[in-house]
C-alpha cells in the first residue's frame, strides 16, 4: 500500500513506468489510485505509451468508472498488454461495452494479423452479463483461472462463455486456457446453469472446477446439473454449497452421481433449515451408487 494514485508524486512516477523499457509487471493493487486521478488520464496514458508492460495488477484500487475506461481503453490501444486486474473497482456495464469498442478497433488496428490475448481479472466489478458478452464478442480471452464472483451476473452470458471456452475466435486473438471458474455469490438462472453444462458435457471442454457456491440456485437448477453428470468428462471439483436445495432435489443428485466418473471433489449443502442426518443420507446415496470412490470428497 504505497498510496500510488494520491500521492503528489504519482504523475512522475506513471510518466517513469511509461518511459521504462524493462518493467514488464506493474503491480498497484490495494493502492488508493483513485483519490487525485479522477479521469484516469495519468494512468492510461502510461500504460498506452509504455513499451514494456505486458501485466499490470489494479485490484481493489479504489478506480471510478472513468478510470477503469481509460485504464482498459488504453491496454486496448497498446498490443504489449496482454493482461490487466480491474477486480474490485468500479465501473458501469456501459463502461464495459465502450471498452469492448476499443478491444474490436485494437484487432482491426493489427489485421490481418491477430493481436496477441487480452485477459481482464473482473472479479466483484459491476460488469454484469450486457458488459461481459460485449468483452467476449470483442475477443477477450479466457485464462487458466476465471473469477468471475460477484459480478452481478445473472447467466444470460454465459452462453457466449462457452462459447469462446471451447472455441474462441482466433482471427481477433480470442484464446482460451480455462481450466477453473468462479460463477459463486450472482444470481445466476436456470438457463445460466444449463449454458455452463452445455460446456461442461462438449467433448472441447477442459474445464476441472466450478464453484457455484451462494449463486441463489434451487432444485431446477440442481436438476439441470444432475441430468448433466454422465456428459461431464473433466470436472473435478464442483462446489454447490451456500444455495437452497431441498432434501428430495439432493438426494436426486445423488442418484445422478453414480453415472460421474470424473468428479473427486463435491461440497453440496443448502441454506435451508434441514437436519444433519440428510445430509447423512445423501451420502449413503454416493456410497450405493460407487459415486464415492479413492480420493473422492464429499462436503455438506
Amino acid at each position: 500500500d504505497a498510496g500510488a494514485g494520491g500521492a503528489p508524486g504519482a504523475g512522475s512516477f506513471l510518466a517513469a513506468v511509461a518511459r521504462n523499457t524493462h518493467l514488464v509487471a506493474l503491480t498497484l493493487s490495494g493502492n488508493p489510485l483513485g483519490d487525485g486521478t479522477d479521469d484516469g488520464a495519468p494512468l492510461g496514458q502510461a500504460l498506452a505509451e509504455s513499451q514494456a508492460l505486458t501485466s499490470v495488477f489494479l485490484a481493489d484500487a479504489g478506480l471510478s468508472g472513468p478510470v477503469v475506461r481509460s485504464t482498459l481503453i488504453a491496454v486496448a490501444t497498446n498490443p504489449r498488454l496482454a493482461m490487466l486486474d480491474v477486480s474490485g473497482n468500479y465501473a458501469t456495464a456501459e463502461n464495459y461495452r465502450k471498452i469492448a469498442r476499443s478491444v474490436t478497433q485494437r484487432a482491426k488496428s493489427l489485421a490481418p494479423i491477430p493481436p496477441p490475448p487480452l485477459f481482464l481479472g473482473l472479479r466483484n466489478t459491476r460488469v454484469r452479463d450486457s458488459g461481459l458478452r460485449h468483452l467476449l464478442d470483442a475477443g477477450l480471452s479466457l485464462p487458466e483461472t476465471l473469477r468471475l464472483d460477484g459480478t452481478h451476473l445473472d447467466g444470460t452470458s454465459l452462453g457466449a462463455l462457452a462459447r469462446c471456452a471451447t472455441r474462441p475466435d482466433t482471427k481477433v486473438g480470442q484464446a482460451s486456457f480455462l481450466r477453473h471458474l468462479t460463477l459463486a455469490c450472482n444470481n445466476i438462472s436456470v438457463d445460466g446453469v444449463r449454458a455452463i453444462t452445455a460446456l461442461l458435457v462438449d467433448p472441447l471442454c477442459r474445464l476441472e472446477t466450478l464453484d457455484l457456491s451462494c449463486a441463489h440456485l434451487g432444485d431446477a437448477a440442481l436438476a439441470v446439473l444432475a441430468d448433466s453428470l454422465a456428459g461431464m468428462h473433466t470436472l473435478r471439483s464442483l462446489r454447490l454449497d451456500g444455495n437452497k436445495f431441498s432434501h428430495a432435489a439432493m438426494n436426486r443428485f445423488a442418484e445422478s452421481m453414480g453415472d460421474n466418473r470424473s468428479l473427486t471433489q463435491l461440497s453440496l449443502s443448502t441454506q435451508e433449515d434441514l437436519p444433519q442426518n440428510v445430509f447423512y443420507t445423501t451420502y449413503n446415496i454416493l456410497l450405493r451408487n460407487r459415486a464415492v470412490r479413492d480420493g473422492f470428497h464429499f462436503a455438506s
